[in-house]
C-alpha cells in the first residue's frame, strides 16, 4: 500500500511512486533511511512504469519550456539599446 501524501503536497511535481513497496527491515531506523542516490529514478524508467503520466508531463514542461523560451525572447527584444539619435539634430 502507497499512501502517496508526498506526492500529492509536492510543490514541484517532482515526486513520483514506484512500483516497488516492500522496504522491510529489522532494523528501526538505519535500514529505513534513504537518500537521494538511492531513491532517484530515470524519467526513462517513469516513462516505463507510468507511460500516461509521463507522456502529459512531458508535453506539460515542452509548453512551460516554449513559452519561457518566449518570453525570454521578449523581453531580450524589447531590452535591446535603442539606435542613438543623430548628432547635430534637435
Amino acid at each position: 500500500m502507497s499512501c502517496q501524501i508526498c506526492v500529492e503536497v509536492c510543490p514541484f511535481d517532482a515526486i513520483k511512486m514506484d512500483q516497488r513497496f516492500e522496504y522491510a527491515t529489522d532494523e528501526r531506523f538505519g535500514g529505513l533511511l534513504f537518500d537521494r542516490e538511492q531513491l532517484v529514478k530515470s524519467n526513462a524508467h517513469f516513462r516505463i512504469i507510468h507511460p500516461t503520466d509521463a507522456a502529459e508531463v512531458d508535453a506539460r514542461r515542452a509548453e512551460e519550456k516554449a513559452k519561457a523560451e518566449a518570453r525570454a525572447a521578449a523581453t531580450a527584444k524589447t531590452a535591446a539599446p535603442k539606435s542613438a539619435p543623430a548628432e547635430g539634430g534637435e
